[in-house]
């Protein structure tokens, strides 16, 4: 966080406005407030703390005690700070609870807490109001964007008189906590803490590989890894020779399948000629019946002749052996339908 510009309005010692224009002290990181006794230093980092968080450096005076009390009784107590966080330009004000005269009448009537934040453009005009009046959300929207709460700001940002020795001497605890937000370490504090999950996994799985091989050697009735590899070792060549017997086997079983359907297929061709050569016999007998019934159907139909009783009779599945008893003069083959 780089303050820009401060301006105070009956603030502290100083009874008008007084403007410090902090770019005037160029890039340096550090620098230091010096002057007399009473010259108003500590009431600059008061009102730089009090801008941001509502509160003075000491903590030691309420904000509303923070008025000048040589200030006129019209002016307003209040601190504009203009600051730049990570390339981004922001303005708060804020003004204190306080007494101011009334607008009408005499006395005095009680001017309530205030506070505005607004995000600046490049030029110093405003961009965008965060925070239109409350004092608690502007403290907050503050909070989280410097990441450091009022007393870790007063502990590393700003050092009044005595305030570093705090630091020094504040408890490890403490401190860690302060240089963690300071310098952002929460991310390192993330990857420790996957780390450390991903080793409690890892040491998980590696317990459980242990029981696991723990329980096969107390299967195999092994005292411990050296004497499964002992083990392995030993029977690697029966290993080796059953394999190729049973490689051995697969051919000959291979072989033996190949055979078989060789054997099968020729057995099919033998039952085939088989029966072509049963047909063959078969149509041979009826061609020999056929013939015969053909002469003596020749020998039938010459005049005079007498009627054959031996004839053959077609039928749809075939010839019909059985006796015609053809009347006179009449053809002794019937054809049926």
């Amino acid at each position: 966080m780089t303050p820009l510009t401060l301006t105070m309005q009956a603030f502290g010692p100083f009874a008008g406005s007084e403007t410090i224009d902090f770019t005037a002290l160029g890039r340096s990181p550090l620098f230091l407030i010096n002057g007399p006794t009473g010259a108003g230093k500590s009431s600059i980092l008061d009102a730089l703390c009090f801008a941001l968080y509502g509160q003075t450096t000491g903590n030691e005076r309420d904000p509303a005690q923070m008025r000048c009390d040589q200030a006129d009784a019209s002016l307003l107590t209040e601190v504009t700070l203009d600051f730049r966080l990570r390339g981004v330009d922001y303005r708060v004000r804020r003004v204190p609870q306080q007494e101011r005269p009334k607008a009408r009448g005499e006395g005095t009537t009680t001017h309530n807490a205030e506070a505005q934040l607004w995000r600046l453009k490049a030029d110093g005009d405003v961009e965008t109001c965060l925070v239109a009046r409350k004092v608690n959300d502007a403290t907050a929207e503050l909070q989280t964007l410097i990441g450091l709460d009022a007393n870790q700001f007063r502990q590393v940002m700003v050092l009044p008189q005595g305030k570093f020795r705090e630091l020094l001497l504040a408890g490890s605890k403490e401190r860690e906590v302060i240089f963690s937000q300071l310098f952002q370490t929460q991310i390192f504090q993330r990857i420790e803490e996957r780390l450390r999950t991903q080793a409690n996994q890892i040491e998980r799985a590696v317990n459980d590989h242990r029981q696991h091989i723990s329980g096969i050697l107390a299967g195999g009735e092994l005292d411990s890894e050296a004497a499964l590899a002992q083990e392995l070792e030993a029977l690697t060549p029966q290993v080796d020779h059953a394999r190729q017997r049973f490689e051995t086997a697969q051919q000959q079983r291979r072989s033996a399948e190949k055979q078989r359907d060789e054997a099968m297929a020729l057995q099919r061709q033998f039952e085939a000629r088989d029966q072509l050569a049963a047909d063959k016999a078969r149509h041979l007998e009826q061609h020999a019946e056929i013939e015969s019934c053909k002469e003596r159907l020749a020998q039938s139909s010459r005049p005079g002749a007498a009627p054959s009783e031996g004839c053959l009779r077609p039928s749809a599945a075939g010839v019909d052996h059985r006796p015609s008893r053809a009347a006179p003069g009449a053809s002794c083959v019937r054809h049926s339908t």
